[in-house]
């Protein structure tokens, strides 16, 4: 199938705005408290028993995690944590809303030495508050095997940077990385890495920005919008499912997600031929073993850039296996979120849609429009020929023009 075609003035268009941008990296530190599930497992510490724990957790019919539940079932984790964000605005000011990004992990080996780290943390002298501005903002989450620069790509930026692409449309974005992964606090991947712990993180980093409560970022948004990507899209859920009328958000993009992970979770297992992650990250912490893993479980036949593939395996980031554990706990139930919701999946995305989303009428992800209940606007929209990684393929910008399109008519 031949790739997804750009017009050239759209092109141009994005590859100017590349430098068109005020971008800041943030220290960001957070007291968080959390109740996680209680495992009576060991975390892996070599490729057997990695291997052990994909093989427990695909099994047809089983559900893994139930299995190892300590007799208490939950604990209370608490503690202080150090979130790495990245937020970026026009040239021109704030955007004319935030969007809040989050995605599994971005690639730890990214260089970042160019933009100055604003330290956020307690010790430092708080900045006074900010005059409201009627302004727009994003958040973005990424998604397990990625942390933050899934969404600002640094290869070919001017092709796969989605927060390039936004603050083109009049965006400012904000990007992390969850706790555990890339430069944010680590933590022992089974006991404290859990969905619990990461979606109080969002929680509090989104009210804080609302709030103008982050040192280095002096506008308070009126407008939030939160983009997921996989396991990001699946916090994004959890968050607005958890706080339905706090107005956490005023618009949601979840991509690379339908509510089919649980009958198709084992070709990603399987498909990643998963390895212990070494590289400073402790036992528990998973990530691909080579390059054929990261195109099975990412990437859709004739739709990406080989250079592209490579890179994305030299910089992908781990996965803790407590995230894998509790995966599932942020979408069991219906979502009452009121706002416009958006669902974008890669024709071929292999551990939401078992590598077909058309194998059922409707599509499977537009019958995750069941499971909002009190959405003002539901739309879903599959990208035809694309995997998983919808940031990374040919149809990247295909992908962004179809997100950013429905936050120009949402808020």
């Amino acid at each position: 199938m031949a790739p997804a075609t750009i017009s050239s003035l759209l092109l141009a268009s994005l590859a100017a705005v590349v430098s068109a941008r005020n971008c800041k990296n943030l220290m960001i530190p957070l007291s968080l408290s959390a109740q996680n599930m209680d495992f009576t497992l060991k975390a892996p510490s070599n490729d057997i028993e990695v291997t052990n724990f994909v093989l427990n957790s695909g099994q047809a019919g089983v559900n893994y995690a139930d299995e190892i539940l300590s007799e208490t079932k939950y604990r209370t984790v608490t503690g202080n944590y150090s979130i790495a964000a990245t937020y970026c605005e026009p040239d021109a000011g704030p955007g004319r809303a935030l969007q809040i990004l989050t995605r599994k992990q971005q690639p730890p080996n990214l260089d970042l030495s160019s933009q100055k780290t604003i330290l956020d943390s307690p010790q430092q002298t708080k900045a006074s508050k900010p005059k409201p501005k009627p302004i727009y903002s994003s958040t973005y989450l990424d998604g397990a095997a990625f942390d933050r620069t899934y969404w600002d790509f640094p290869l070919h930026a001017s092709n796969y940077s989605y927060a390039n692409a936004a603050l083109a449309r009049n965006y400012s974005v904000f990007f992390f990385d969850r706790p555990g992964i890339g430069r944010s606090t680590r933590g022992d991947a089974v006991a404290e890495i859990q969905s619990g712990l990461e979606l109080a993180a969002l929680y509090a980093l989104t009210t804080k920005l609302r709030r103008g409560g982050i040192r280095g970022i002096s506008a308070r948004y009126q407008r939030v919008v939160h983009v997921g990507h996989s396991y990001g899209s699946a916090q994004t859920y959890g968050l607005t499912a958890a706080h339905p009328d706090d107005r956490i958000s005023d618009a949601i993009a979840l991509t690379g997600f339908s509510q089919g992970l649980g009958t198709y979770v084992a070709n990603f297992l399987f498909g990643g031929n998963f390895v212990l992650a070494g590289a400073g990250y402790g036992p528990g912490y998973i990530t691909c073993g080579d390059v054929s893993a990261v195109q099975s479980n990412f990437f859709a036949p004739d739709n990406f850039d080989p250079e592209i593939l490579e890179a994305t395996y030299a910089t992908s980031a781990p996965t803790a296996v407590g995230e894998l554990l509790t995966i599932g706990s942020l979408t069991a139930t219906n979502n009452s979120f009121t706002g416009p919701v958006l669902v974008i999946t890669g024709e071929r995305d292999g551990a939401f849609c078992g590598g077909n989303c058309y194998v059922s009428e409707p599509s499977i992800p537009e019958q995750t429009g069941k499971s909002f209940t009190n959405t003002s606007s539901f739309e879903a929209f599959v990208v035809p020929g694309a995997g998983h990684g919808l940031n990374l393929e040919y149809t990247a910008q295909a992908t962004y023009a179809k997100i950013l399109d429905f936050f120009d008519k949402s808020v």
